[in-house]
């Protein structure tokens, strides 16, 4: 019985070890652009929680080197905007996403940017970590 009770622990501890290692914490950023009255807001969500990201309206900095998956920027001046996302890095392929946006007074704009796909390097390192794993975890039942 002892076996049994020992195989359940070292499972819960590689799936615990896995959702730990795949689960980030990405937190919103909310940035407040100076003094306009009647402003739009704009919110730029990301496909999924991406590092690094930085943000720029206009060529002002919103949002430097954050690990998210939504900025909003409020108090935005109505009219043609450039907005200039990057990211990515560390187990990312870098993300560069430039776009022209309207904003309107009072109104909210969305913007959706496709987080960048995972570096093969980190795809394999990920393979070679579990790889290294499973044998230690299930030794003692060979």
């Amino acid at each position: 019985m002892m076996k049994g009770s020992l195989f359940v622990r070292r499972t819960l501890l590689l799936l615990c070890s896995i959702c730990v290692a795949c689960v980030g914490c990405a937190s919103n950023v909310n940035h407040r652009l100076g003094g306009t009255r009647g402003g739009g807001t704009l919110v730029i969500t990301f496909t999924e929680a991406t590092k690094n990201v930085s943000v720029t309206v206009d060529g002002e900095l919103v949002c430097d080197d954050a690990h998210t998956e939504r900025v909003t920027v409020s108090a935005v001046p109505p009219g043609r905007r450039q907005v200039v996302v990057s990211g990515g890095g560390d187990d990312r392929d870098p993300l560069q996403h430039a776009q022209d946006v309207q904003i309107e007074a009072n109104r909210t704009t969305t913007v959706t940017v496709a987080a960048p796909a995972r570096s093969t390097s980190a795809v394999v390192m990920s393979a070679l970590a579990l790889l290294l794993l499973l044998p230690i975890i299930w030794l003692p039942y060979m």
